[in-house]
């Protein structure tokens, strides 16, 4: 028998636009993979964060939200002191089979191990979500994607090499943007799930 969950599912499929948004934001509070997790950082981030910032002041809002220390900067003019000593972070949307989805954070060297992302989440099907689905789900273009300033707080996988990295270099937002964050704090700040997730290029 379907669950509470995917008979709202099944109903938000015929919804768009603005409902289907307001959808998309009351399904992320009790999502099955993290539950309670995202439900926590949700409600902080649907009160703060909306659409209508840019992704960069969406993306700063959040960090004080959650008690980070960021620095936001421009690829055309990076702290290059800064970068040198940062760990390079890829932030991909995942679309899991019943249209809910994971951040998954991997090192910017590495590819996704499929298998193994299959295996820590526990289902059969997923797949890259394509750029139109990305921005929809986060409200970031691909390319620029990071669980801060997200529209919608979905639950954060972040591959077990990544861990101990004093500072992570993450998406800013916008296309030209980059932020740089704590590693350990933005790791507990997002409560992130640490699995093996991923292989060499």
């Amino acid at each position: 028998m379907p669950s509470t969950w995917q008979k709202a599912h099944e109903h938000d499929s015929h919804k768009s636009g603005r409902s289907r948004r307001r959808c998309l934001r009351r399904r992320q509070l009790h999502h099955p993979l993290c539950p309670g997790v995202a439900g926590i950082a949700g409600r902080t981030i649907n009160e703060l964060v909306t659409p209508q910032l840019s992704g960069p002041a969406r993306l700063a809002m959040d960090a004080r939200a959650r008690g980070l220390n960021i620095t936001l900067f421009a690829h055309a003019d990076p702290p290059a002191e800064q970068i040198q000593h940062a760990a390079g972070v890829k932030s991909m949307v995942v679309e899991l089979h019943n249209n809910d989805y994971v951040f998954v954070l991997v090192p910017h060297n590495r590819l996704i191990d499929w298998m193994e992302l299959r295996h820590v989440l526990h289902v059969n099907r997923l797949h890259l979500a394509d750029a139109a689905t990305a921005l929809e789900a986060t409200g970031i273009p691909r390319g620029a994607i990071s669980p801060l300033g997200s529209t919608h707080s979905w639950p954060v996988l972040i591959d077990e090499l990544l861990i101990g990295a004093e500072t992570l270099r993450l998406g800013g937002g916008e296309l030209g943007a980059g932020v740089l964050v704590d590693g350990p704090a933005f790791i507990h700040a997002f409560a992130a799930r640490i699995a093996e997730l991923t292989r060499r290029l």
